[in-house]
């Protein structure tokens, strides 16, 4: 944080390929583009983040884990 002055927003996105249409529509979209423009001159510093729910997540599964969920839970291999 710096500066008093951060705005942190966080959204949920269907699926990507939501998420990457809106991506694209960033670069082409007028109103996007425009918006985009006319609120540069607020903007000091933009990161960006992309959030992905856990395997066990309740938005993922619908329902909250049980403990024997994790006993059978087995990560990802890397490639």
């Amino acid at each position: 944080m710096c500066g008093e002055s951060e705005c942190v927003v966080m959204w949920a996105v269907p699926s990507w390929r939501t998420w990457s249409d809106y991506e694209a529509a960033q670069l082409t979209d007028p109103r996007l583009v425009g918006w985009t423009r006319a609120t540069s001159s607020f903007v000091t510093q933009l990161q960006r983040w992309l959030l992905v729910d856990a395997p066990l997540s309740p938005l993922r599964t619908g329902r909250q884990p049980r403990e024997e969920d994790r006993a059978s839970y087995q990560l990802p291999t890397r490639r």
